[in-house]
């Protein structure tokens, strides 16, 4: 049973709940775990980000664009979500892709955003439009060659 003690003093008029249920314990720390996650979704700038990492891994150089930051910004909004263990990061020579590696918060943004979209029209812009130099960037613009043979 949940004990409640109340401070009547006039300079502690506080009511401290000390919990004495199994449950409580466990209860109160997934709440905090969930408390957490929602804060980092009510970022905008981190959640254009994982908006645009559900549709798959990016470099930095794109999301810079997409969000027209400096690189220090976006870095520190990726390391907060890194650490968080809603992205992971995989250096692939020596560029660094993204993406997204928590399903709960995966879906979650399904359910705050809506379905993934094929393409995201504004990074596809940005993309376009940017000096990268990026294995996924020089692939990009592979494909677009031949097509034009």
């Amino acid at each position: 049973m949940t004990q409640i003690a109340l401070h009547e003093s006039a300079q502690d008029a506080s009511v401290q709940i000390t919990p004495n249920l199994p449950g409580d314990v466990a209860r109160a720390q997934r709440y905090s775990h969930q408390a957490e996650r929602f804060k980092l979704l009510a970022h905008p700038e981190r959640l254009r980000i994982l908006d645009v990492l559900r549709r798959g891994a990016e470099c930095v150089c794109h999301l810079e664009a997409l969000l027209q930051k400096p690189q220090p910004y976006v870095s520190q909004q990726l390391r907060i979500l890194r650490q968080a263990g809603v992205i992971v990061d995989e250096k692939r020579g020596n560029n660094v892709y993204y993406q997204l590696a928590d399903a709960g918060v995966e879906t979650l943004l399904a359910v705050a955003l809506g379905p993934v979209p094929v393409e995201d029209a504004e990074l596809s812009f940005y993309k376009s439009i940017i000096a990268c130099g990026c294995p996924k960037c020089e692939e990009s613009a592979g494909d677009d060659a031949s097509a034009r043979c």
